[in-house]
């Protein structure tokens, strides 16, 4: 009985990397529909300065958001490996 326990709540761990996983890449493509509107954007020169740098400013950040879940999504993706590879 205990091991069917177990098994049971490997299987919940697993579905519950994998929902995290999925909301990661969701979020990170949305991110890069994102940046490419806001490069677009910037392209145009219809805008002042301290607009221009504005938009910048939100590039980078975009940019540092990017960077966070893909390290996220790496240390996840890195983790549900190692279980399986216990397995």
């Amino acid at each position: 009985m205990k091991i069917k326990k177990f098994l049971d709540s490997i299987e919940v761990f697993f579905m519950k990397n994998k929902k995290e996983i999925s909301s990661l890449q969701d979020a990170l493509g949305k991110l890069e529909e994102k940046r490419v509107k806001l490069l677009k954007k910037l392209k145009d020169e219809d805008f002042k300065d301290d607009d221009k740098e504005n938009l910048k400013n939100k590039l980078n950040m975009v940019k540092e958001l990017e960077k966070k879940i893909t390290k996220k999504l790496e240390k996840e993706l890195n983790k549900l490996n190692l279980k399986k590879n216990i397995e």
